[in-house]
Formats: structure tokens, C-alpha cells, sequence
């Protein structure tokens, strides 16, 4: 038997239990019927193991989030077809219902893994101390869900003693290659993450040689740096491995959804538009600010098309008359636009532009694109029209859909993530597109605009 299989054994049925007594505690409380509780029971549980819920292997909190979704929106459906019949009021009993196991699964499950995770968490080994591994570690910190312990960095460039890594956590666990055998001997180790670039192919056959005898499963990381979709195959050609990459997929249901998702959220932002600038304008002129709260700038659009994007105006009236001045007398200030397309801090920002940034309303007012069919709630960053040139390649990626208000570089650092991350980031969303995607996005939309991380 092997590891994973004894760790599913020893904590799934723990899980298990835990969630069979709020099934049924959530069932008596919204009166379904004992026979009907003990049927959807069964129909409830298995669906979970299928999605793979009591499983204990590294997944992000927001990919078990999906998973879940998707076993009790099935869940939903499937009662509703055998239960109807049984009570008039199925419906919203069973939506009571399925709202609250799915909490409880959600919930219970993070809680249920973090309790665990320092006894029976995956053991991890990672070759590489470089900045990918930095990554990596941060990676780790930043999603304790994933269940996983490294345990020890493994760094094949440095003799014994030498540390030569700025992250202490890597520091404190990081050992020279020679040593790593005797690791491997004194402790176990259920995987390996290789991450080192910088390796030699003889090294890192040699490497792996050892590993294989010592533990289950190696991951390796591709060093050809492409954005690769989820639905990425190996193919196999007599013993000669390649990785197959194309388009992500599109499928209509996914498609309809996101189309009226923005409808709504079209309909909504622009209601809320309404009393939102009658405070914007009144705290506007409170701070000498006069002139008009809005901001138009042309952006680049899906396929190329120039639209015009609005904007509560967070700048002064001149701003692009005075970037170029700017930039014109001071070298250093046009060597950082350059390389970021945008200044840290800014000097054009008004006092309550900043606030409005701060808190991203000075976004609010691209519902008003929403409604048009310029943008998306989700999508790409909307780009300037002189930054074209400057994306290079994933220019003809991005551009094959709508820019979003929000999109998956504003969660991954907003304000501090470089220009070329942001390029990358966005041919990711594009290749990986899925209405799943989104609702994760916008989850960690409203987790990162209340926590005000990364704004500008």
C-alpha cells in the first residue's frame, strides 16, 4: 500500500464522519424526511468521492472550491429529479440544504486539512534553491490548503555552509547536494519538485537515477518558459516525451454564462453607478477638484478594435501633458514608465484620486463598457493604445477576447506586477479560459479589493 493510499485511509474516514453529521443535522433541520435523507445521503457522499474530495493530495483552496461547486450543483439536480414528487416544497428546502453542506464542506474540509497538515502533510524534497524555488515557496506559504511540507532544499551550486538564497524560510531547510542521500536515508520524503534550471542534463539524469529508488513520485518543472493550457498532453513517440500545447477550449455553455453574467453585472454596475458619482463628485470639489469626476482613454479592445474606456478621473486634467513633461527633464522617470507603463508612486494622483484607487472604484465606471459590449466583467487588462508594441508576441493571444474591470493579474499583485508578468498572465487567462476560472477570479477579486493589495 502505498503512501497516498495510506493517508486517504487513515484521514478520509475523519473527514468523512465529520460531514455525515452535519448531512443529516442540515437534513432534520429543514425537515427532510428520514427514508428521502438516508437516499440523498448516499447520492451526496459518493458524488464527493468522485470529485476526488477525500483524497488528501496538493490541489489550491479555489481548485477544491470548483470541485465542490460542481459535486453539489450535480448533488442539486440529481435530488430535485428523484425528489420532486415527494414534497411541494423540495426546492427550496433542498437549496436551503446544498447551501449549507456546501459551507460546511468547504469550510470543514480547510479547517479539517490545516489541523492536519503538520502531522500528515505530503513530505516534499525540492531540488533547486534559485528563484524558481523562491516561487515555489511562496506558492506553499501563500495556499497552507495544498497540504503540502517541504521538508528540505536541495541545492547543487553550493558547497556545505554556503547559503546564497534572500528567502529565510529556504535558508533554514536548504542542504548542498552531497548531503542529499543521507537526507533521503534519515527521512521520508513522499515527493520531489525539480526546479533548478541552471542543472546540466547528465546532473539531472544522474539526480533522478537516485531519486527513483527512494521516493514515489518526482515532478519536474519544463524549462521552455511558454504558457501552457490545462488541458496540456503528453505525447509519447517511442520512448520520446513531448508536451502538447494548444488553444484552451471553449465551450458554448461556458460562453452563454459569461455573456450573461456581464449582462447582470452591466444592469447592477451602472444602478450603482448613479448614487457612487454623486459622492465622488461631492467629495471631488470638497478637495478643490472642479472639473468633470469622469475619464475617457482609448483602449485596445477584442480584435484590435480601439475603444474608449471610462474611468473616474484619479488624476489632474493634464495628466498626459505633464507625463510627458516628465519624462522629457527627468531621464530616470522615463527609463521607469518604459520598463513598468507606470510610476511608483505617481505625482499626477490627487489627493482623492488615491483613495479612489485605493479601494478600485475609480474602475466602477467601466460597467458603463460592460453594457456596451466593449469589456467583460473578467478578462484581460484593457491596454493602452502606445503599449501595443510593447506586448510583443501575446498581443495576438490577448486580444482574441474582451478585456475585464478585473482579470487575473489584479489578483496576482495589481499594481506590483511588472508589465511583461502582466502580458504572460493574460495569454494564461486566455489559454485557460473556463466560467470556473472566472468565478475564482472574481472570488479572489473582492478578497484582494477589501484587503487593498497591490494598489496603486
Amino acid at each position: 500500500m502505498n503512501l497516498r493510499m495510506k493517508r486517504n485511509l487513515i484521514l478520509g474516514p475523519g473527514l468523512f464522519v465529520s460531514e455525515l453529521i452535519a448531512f443529516f443535522l442540515s437534513s432534520n433541520l429543514i425537515g427532510i424526511d428520514r427514508e428521502v435523507g438516508l437516499m440523498f445521503a448516499a447520492i451526496y457522499f459518493i458524488l464527493l468521492a468522485f470529485h476526488h474530495h477525500y483524497n488528501f493530495v496538493p490541489v489550491l483552496i479555489w481548485q477544491e472550491i470548483v470541485q465542490l461547486l460542481r459535486a453539489h450543483i450535480l448533488y442539486w439536480v440529481l435530488c430535485m429529479i428523484i425528489g420532486v414528487y415527494i414534497k411541494n416544497n423540495m426546492i427550496i428546502k433542498l437549496s436551503v440544504h446544498v447551501v449549507i453542506i456546501y459551507c460546511v464542506a468547504v469550510l470543514g474540509g480547510r479547517a479539517y486539512r490545516l489541523c492536519t497538515k503538520k502531522k500528515f502533510g505530503i513530505r516534499v524534497l525540492v531540488l533547486g534553491a534559485g528563484d524558481t524555488a523562491e516561487k515555489l515557496q511562496e506558492v506553499f506559504s501563500a495556499n497552507r490548503f495544498m497540504y503540502i511540507n517541504p521538508k528540505v532544499y536541495v541545492d547543487t551550486h553550493i558547497i556545505t555552509g554556503e547559503k546564497k538564497t534572500s528567502n529565510e524560510k529556504i535558508n533554514k531547510l536548504i542542504i548542498p547536494l552531497d548531503e542529499m542521500d543521507v537526507f533521503l536515508e534519515e527521512n521520508v520524503i513522499d515527493e520531489v519538485f525539480i526546479v533548478d534550471e541552471k542543472i546540466t542534463s547528465d546532473l539531472l539524469e544522474e539526480i533522478v537515477e537516485r531519486l527513483q529508488k527512494k521516493v514515489p513520485v518526482i515532478r519536474y518543472k519544463p524549462k521552455m518558459k511558454i504558457i501552457q493550457p490545462y488541458n496540456t498532453d503528453i505525447v509519447d513517440y517511442d520512448g520520446n516525451l513531448f508536451v502538447s500545447v494548444s488553444d484552451g477550449k471553449r465551450r458554448y455553455l461556458d460562453m452563454f454564462l459569461k455573456k450573461v453574467i456581464d449582462i447582470m453585472s452591466g444592469l447592477v454596475g451602472c444602478v450603482l453607478l448613479i448614487p457612487l458619482s454623486v459622492f465622488v463628485k461631492i467629495h471631488s470639489v470638497r478637495s478643490g477638484d472642479k472639473d468633470s469626476i469622469f475619464f475617457k482613454q482609448e483602449r485596445v479592445g477584442k480584435n484590435g478594435k480601439i475603444i474608449k474606456v471610462y474611468k473616474y478621473r484619479s488624476m489632474v486634467s493634464n495628466a498626459e501633458q505633464i507625463l510627458e513633461e516628465m519624462m522629457k527633464n527627468d531621464p530616470n522617470i522615463r527609463a521607469e514608465y518604459i520598463k513598468n507603463k507606470k510610476l511608483d508612486p505617481d505625482p499626477r494622483v490627487t489627493v482623492f484620486g488615491n483613495f479612489l484607487r485605493k479601494t478600485s472604484l475609480d474602475e466602477f465606471p467601466q460597467f458603463i463598457n460592460i453594457l456596451k459590449g466593449d469589456m467583460s466583467l473578467i478578462g484581460p487588462r484593457p491596454y493602452l493604445v502606445r503599449e501595443i508594441n510593447d506586448m510583443g508576441n501575446a498581443y495576438e493571444t490577448i486580444i482574441k477576447t474582451k478585456p475585464g474591470i478585473t482579470g487575473i493579474w489584479q489578483v496576482s499583485g495589481r499594481s506590483d506586477v511588472t508589465f511583461e508578468r502582466r502580458c504572460r498572465l493574460d495569454e494564461y487567462y486566455y489559454n485557460n479560459w473556463s466560467i470556473w476560472l472566472d468565478m475564482i477570479i472574481l472570488v479572489k477579486t473582492i478578497k484582494v479589493v477589501l484587503r487593498r493589495d497591490g494598489a496603486v
